[in-house]
C-alpha cells in the first residue's frame, strides 16, 4: 500500500465514445498522486485501442484486459490491481470537478474517516464551467457508521466517494448480482469506517442516458437483496436497524418496479406481508412507521416522492410504457 496514493477504478465495456473525457477529467485534476486502473471488460467496440493509446501518453494509466464479467467483476478485478492508500471509483461515461481528488482527500485525511462521499449531480451533457469553477465550500458533515448507513449519499453508490483502502480490507463486490451491488459493498465497507463524511458540493458529474436506465428495477436482484438485509436482522447485527430500513425502502421500490408488469398485484401482495414481518422484528420509531405506512398504503405517494428526487424515473416510466404497449399489441 503506497501512502498518499489514490487507486482510481475505472469499469470500461463499450465506452469508446465517452472514455477519453472521462479519463482526461482524471489526468486534469490538481491531485497528482494517483494510479488510474482501467479494466476493460470485454469491450467490442473501439475502447481497448483508445485505452493503450492514452496508457502510451501517461505512465499512471493501468490497462488491464479480460473477458466480459459485469461492473462488479470489472472492479473487483481493480481492485486486486490497486497500490494506493485510497481507493476511489468512476465510470466510464462520467467526469469529475479538477479539484475532485484535491479536495476529497484533504478532507477524508484530516478527518481520519473511512470514507468521503460528495453530492453527485446528473448531466446529459458535458459543461466545462461546471468542472473548472473553483469550489468555494470545504464544509463537510460528520456521520456515524450507523447514520451513515441510512444515508443515501453514503451507502447508495461507489462513485462519488473515496475508500481508505484498510476500510475495504477484503470485501469485494458479489458478482451473482447485477442490481444493488453498490449498496451491498458499501454496507460491508462502513461499519469498518469509523466515521463517514459528506461534502454538501456536487463534484462528481453522472451521465445520465437513457441506454443507462434499464436496470433500475430487477425484481430477481431486489428480492435477492431485501433477503440479504433480513439475514442481517435475524443474526441480531449491530446495525439491524440500518438494514431493516433499507429492507423496507427496498421492498417499496420493488413494488414501484412492478407497476407496469403482470405482476404487480402479486408484488403489492408480498411487499405488504413482508413489510410487517420486518416491523415486527425491529422496532422503528414512531415517525418513520408513520411515513412508511403512508407510502405503502398509498403507492401513488412513494411513487411522487421517487420521481421528486429522481427526475430520470419519468424517462424510465414512460420506456416500460412503450414496452408493455408493444408487448399488447
Amino acid at each position: 500500500m503506497e501512502k498518499d496514493l489514490i487507486s482510481v477504478i475505472i469499469p470500461v465495456y463499450n465506452s469508446e465514445q465517452w472514455i477519453e473525457r472521462c479519463i482526461h477529467s482524471i489526468q486534469n485534476n490538481t491531485y497528482r498522486n494517483l494510479e488510474i486502473i482501467c479494466i476493460n471488460d470485454g469491450s467490442m467496440d473501439g475502447s481497448m485501442k483508445l485505452l493503450r493509446k492514452l496508457q502510451s501518453e501517461d505512465s499512471r494509466i493501468v490497462v488491464v484486459d479480460q473477458k466480459n464479467g459485469g461492473v462488479s467483476a470489472a472492479r473487483n478485478a481493480g481492485l486486486r490491481q490497486a497500490h494506493g492508500e485510497y481507493i476511489a471509483f468512476v465510470d466510464s461515461d462520467d467526469w469529475v470537478h479538477r479539484q475532485y481528488f484535491e479536495v476529497l482527500k484533504k478532507h477524508i485525511e484530516n478527518d481520519e474517516a473511512g470514507l468521503i462521499c460528495c453530492e453527485c449531480k446528473s448531466v446529459s451533457s458535458f459543461v466545462k464551467d461546471e468542472v473548472e469553477r473553483e469550489i468555494d465550500k470545504i464544509s463537510d458533515k460528520r456521520f456515524s457508521p450507523g447514520e451513515a448507513m441510512k444515508n443515501f449519499t453514503a451507502k447508495a453508490r461507489v462513485w462519488g466517494k473515496i475508500y481508505r483502502a484498510s476500510a475495504i480490507g477484503n470485501i469485494q463486490f458479489d458478482e451473482k448480482l447485477a442490481y444493488s451491488e453498490d449498496l451491498i459493498f458499501n454496507l460491508s465497507c462502513i461499519p469498518q469506517c469509523g466515521s463517514v463524511l459528506i461534502f454538501g458540493q456536487p463534484i462528481y458529474f453522472y451521465c445520465f442516458r437513457e441506454g443507462s436506465l434499464v436496470s433500475k428495477c430487477r425484481e430477481e436482484d431486489q428480492l435477492k437483496i431485501v433477503e440479504l438485509c433480513k439475514s442481517q436482522i435475524d443474526a441480531n447485527s449491530e446495525y439491524s436497524d440500518a438494514y431493516a430500513d433499507e429492507a423496507i425502502k427496498l421492498l417499496l421500490a420493488y413494488r414501484y418496479g412492478m407497476t407496469f408488469t403482470d405482476r404487480y398485484r402479486f408484488a403489492k401482495k408480498k411487499v405488504g406481508s413482508e413489510y410487517r414481518k420486518i416491523v415486527k422484528k425491529v422496532p422503528i420509531s414512531a415517525g418513520e412507521r408513520v411515513i412508511y405506512s403512508a407510502m405503502f398504503l398509498f403507492p401513488l405517494l412513494y411513487r411522487m416522492y421517487r420521481i421528486s428526487t429522481d427526475k430520470t424515473l419519468l424517462v424510465w416510466e414512460r420506456i416500460q410504457r412503450e414496452k408493455r404497449k408493444n408487448q399488447k399489441n
